[in-house]
């Protein structure tokens, strides 16, 4: 069985993030993010906005900022 995984922020920090998620396995189903990003190094699915998941379960929040990926967490 494949582990899948959703990433909350799709930017410098989350683009580690991702690749160590690869690395470890895992296949990165798409981002959530205020917007569409025209840069997709990793060509991931657009899903919306942080507030449009659905769940945090399988979903990784990789905002650099500490107090912002907190807010999102909570």
């Amino acid at each position: 069985m494949e582990n899948t995984l959703s990433i909350i922020g799709y930017g410098g920090h989350s683009y580690v993030c991702i690749d160590a998620a690869i690395i470890q396995g895992y296949k990165v189903e798409g981002y959530y993010e205020i917007e569409e990003k025209n840069f997709n190094p990793f060509g991931l699915k657009y899903l919306g906005d942080e507030n449009q998941a659905v769940s945090l379960k399988n979903t990784f929040i990789s905002i650099g900022d500490n107090l912002l990926r907190e807010d999102v967490f909570k």
